[in-house]
């Protein structure tokens, strides 16, 4: 029994004609008979009933079809997983960001052969992050974290046996749609994040938010900040920023060429430059020469965001 057996059942059952299964396959009504035949010959059995509308599976047919179908499946993975495994890859995970990722689809563009190069981007939480990267899923992952987790940050990274390398140094700051009124704002107050309804990614130990709940001013706790959506989407992130009155905290990372149209950045007083962006790699481990390439367009699309 071949797969192209098996190719030809399927097709049969599925279509229940054996013109129509012909065009499909690409051939002619009489290979198609002639295959299926053979195959039933082979398994001395009958697969199919003739009537006048065409053909329909015998029960042994109906039995085999789910079986058939299986082993075509996994033929087609084995056959992934061998092309796959002859091709370069290229893996980077990051913080959720539409800067880094447009970076990334520049790259691609720019410097990916497809044909001998799997690209793989991917998001998640700074844990998220180094774990991919300490597996070895990831090259290098792209993350930031507050100076004042730098103890609990380094000692993480020496766990998991990686290594930071700082590209900058970056400031809070709130973003904002047409529909907000604080659109077009310069700075707030870290008294007023306390009257805004938030848009957020899920938390980790080490994001924004964490920070935030930390922190107090006056007789306000920031961990009292109403977070009115969370979601892991960047797509449903970005409509709600530019068709609701929502702000999104993250940090301040402003490129012209991968911004989002309508949207406005304002910066939050009292935290200047508290979080540090980086990546994360393997310790003692050399970058493929592409990683490194992937890098310094990272650093400067950041040297274009400075403000």
């Amino acid at each position: 029994m071949e797969l192209r057996q098996l190719e030809y059942f399927l097709a049969v059952a599925e279509t229940g004609s054996f013109n129509k299964s012909s065009k499909i396959l690409y051939t002619t009504q009489p290979n198609v008979s002639k295959v299926i035949k053979v195959l039933e010959a082979d398994l001395g059995v009958s697969l199919f009933e003739r009537n006048s509308k065409g053909v329909v599976l015998t029960p042994t047919g109906e039995k085999m079809y789910d079986y058939a179908r299986n082993i075509l499946q996994n033929a087609n993975a084995i056959q992934k997983i061998a092309r796959l495994g002859a091709a370069e890859k290229f893996s980077i995970s990051s913080f959720p960001s539409m800067m880094v990722a447009g970076v990334f689809r520049r790259f691609y563009l720019e410097r990916i052969d497809s044909n001998r190069t799997q690209a793989e981007f991917l998001e998640g939480t700074a844990e998220t992050i180094m774990d991919n990267v300490s597996c070895g899923k990831s090259q290098i992952g792209i993350l930031y974290y507050n100076h004042n987790r730098d103890a609990i940050f380094h000692h993480i990274l020496g766990h998991k046996n990686l290594e930071f390398h700082l590209l900058e140094r970056c400031r809070l700051c709130l973003y904002v749609g047409k529909s907000s009124p604080l659109y077009g704002a310069d700075r707030i107050t870290q008294s007023q994040l306390q009257s805004i309804k938030y848009i957020q990614l899920p938390k980790d130990f080490f994001s924004v938010d964490h920070d935030l709940n930390m922190v107090s001013v006056g007789q306000i706790q920031m961990n009292n900040l109403f977070h009115a959506v969370t979601t892991n989407s960047d797509n449903l992130l970005a409509d709600f920023l530019k068709t609701t009155d929502t702000a999104y905290l993250g940090l301040y990372l402003i490129n012209d060429n991968y911004r989002i149209p309508d949207l406005s950045v304002v910066e939050v007083e009292g935290f200047e430059r508290d979080l540090s962006l980086g990546y994360v790699k393997k310790k003692d481990h050399s970058l493929p020469g592409e990683t490194e390439v992937f890098i310094s367009y990272v650093q400067t699309m950041i040297k274009n965001s400075r403000k």
